[in-house]
């Protein structure tokens, strides 16, 4: 039997909400499983960002809305701890942290600062700057 290879984190996971919401990035193309205590959500494949020249983001409101409430439902429907992960893309890692960190602050009133002394946390490798 042929066992399929795990996914391997790039960086680190850091909790966002404690023992509740988590933001990881692992290898391109390799998929967490779920198990008993948690589950897992991506949304690299649906987000899109209109580029001007050679910029990346960070993404646009409509992007952020309809991120924040398929993060809302999912917090809702499952008491599982979620990971929203990303790929290692330098690319979707930052765009990711921009969703998340708005959430925190957005729905949890946390601060920027909160936020991002969190998200640090999930480096190296660093993140890529917005242009």
């Amino acid at each position: 039997m042929t066992s399929l290879p795990l996914p391997r984190q790039c960086g680190n996971m850091v909790e966002i909400l404690p023992d509740r919401l988590y933001f990881c990035s692992y290898d391109d193309n390799m998929r967490p499983k779920a198990d008993m205590q948690t589950s897992y959500l991506n949304v690299d494949s649906e987000v899109h960002y209109e580029s001007f020249y050679s910029d990346f983001g960070p993404l646009n409101l409509s992007v952020l809305y309809r991120f924040c409430k398929k993060l809302i439902s999912k917090l809702k429907l499952s008491k599982k701890r979620i990971v929203f992960y990303t790929s290692s893309a330098g690319q979707k890692r930052v765009n990711g942290a921009f969703l998340i960190g708005s959430f925190a602050i957005i729905f949890h009133n946390k601060s920027a600062e909160e936020v991002w002394s969190k998200l640090r946390l999930a480096q190296p490798p660093k993140y890529l700057a917005f242009r």
